[in-house]
């Protein structure tokens, strides 16, 4: 009997919760990482898009925009809440959205440099919310976690070391 008013409780409390965690569908995730056919950084972020609609104007909706009016929305987005200052040039490639999440791309030109990087995507919808910079450098994962008071972290790309001339 213990047993199935244990498993009661169980449910009950997952059913409770569901609707909590329906609002928070994932941390942010930058990935930056070094692309040897075309010698450039890619850097690619995913994001939920329930979160980044919650990070715009009350009643934004994804769906409606235009595909130029995601670039820019997205573009401008990213560019006030991510950072990253070294010599190098960075370059808006596009966004997209697939699924439940919005994609955006670009490209740092530059080799092996250190750099300052500021992370702050979807914090303004959750002060409790990081998140993530996932760094492939020198043949190694580095990551960054980022939250509301973080600042800004120094890393050093360098190019996978057979790369390295």
């Amino acid at each position: 009997m213990r047993i199935k008013g244990l498993l009661a409780s169980v449910i009950c409390a997952a059913l409770i919760a569901a609707p909590a965690m329906a609002h928070r569908l994932g941390v942010p995730v930058t990935s930056i990482e070094w692309n040897s056919r075309s010698s450039v950084w890619e850097i690619t972020h995913r994001m939920s898009a329930h979160d980044f609609e919650a990070a715009q104007a009350p009643g934004f909706d994804l769906g409606s925009l235009s595909d130029a009016d995601l670039q820019q929305k997205v573009s401008t987005y990213i560019q006030s809440n991510f950072q990253i200052l070294g010599l190098m040039g960075l370059n808006y490639i596009g966004a997209e959205t697939a699924g439940d999440h919005v994609w955006a791309y670009y490209e740092l030109s530059g080799f092996d440099q250190p750099v300052l990087i500021r992370n702050q995507l979807l914090l303004d919808t959750d002060a409790t919310s990081s998140s993530l910079v996932n760094i492939q450098t020198g043949g190694e994962l580095r990551s960054l976690n980022f939250n509301a008071e973080s600042d800004w972290s120094s890393v050093t790309l360098a190019r996978p070391k057979l790369e390295q001339r």
